[in-house]
């Protein structure tokens, strides 16, 4: 995995990233330790210079890492994912087949 910087200083390494949250032409991180990191980049831009293997995109909004999803249940025709933090997240209905097809090959502990 290649790390991502987003400064000279401020480095963060992909397995550390919980998810991805665009906002307009900006992108938030949140991160294992519960810090959120704001870019100027695009969340295509950002998804692009981390290693896609590892990282989903569920929605325009969301990419998550697979590392840390620790539920998935379909409910009412909606995929919701769970985070080992907590957090839920729903895919989108036009994104819902390519993320079954993706964590079909996911093994869970």
């Amino acid at each position: 995995m290649e790390t991502l910087y987003l400064t000279r200083n401020l480095k963060i390494e992909p397995n550390e990233i919980m998810y991805l949250e665009s906002e307009s032409n900006y992108t938030l991180i949140y991160t294992t330790n519960k810090s959120k990191t704001i870019t100027s980049q695009t969340l295509h831009v950002v998804h692009s210079s981390i290693n896609y293997d590892n990282f989903l995109r569920i929605s325009r909004k969301h990419i998550i890492n697979i590392e840390h999803i620790s539920t998935i249940y379909l409910e009412k025709n909606r995929l919701t994912f769970k985070l080992s933090n907590g957090e839920k997240f729903i895919a989108s209905r036009r994104r819902t087949k390519d993320c079954l097809d993706r964590v079909k090959f996911i093994s869970f502990t």
